[in-house]
């Protein structure tokens, strides 16, 4: 059946935060890799050393860090 409305074009793109973040400036990129299951131990907000989104939402002020009790 065809319609007469506009319809936006949507891009879907996987990207959790565990998603490694790697280069610099303009050469950013993101992923395919991801640290998720490990995030607690390997993003750099709670002390590990992979650069992630989750880590770059915290420097934005988007999220507080916190550490999982445990």
């Amino acid at each position: 059946m065809r319609t007469n409305f506009r319809m936006p074009d949507v891009l879907s793109i996987a990207l959790g935060g565990g998603t490694r973040v790697r280069g610099v400036a303009e050469d950013v990129r993101l992923g395919p890799d991801s640290v998720g299951f490990e995030l607690a131990t390997r993003a750099l907000v709670f002390g590990g050393k992979d650069l992630t989104t989750t880590d770059v939402a915290v420097r934005a002020g988007k999220r507080r860090s916190a550490i999982p009790a445990g």
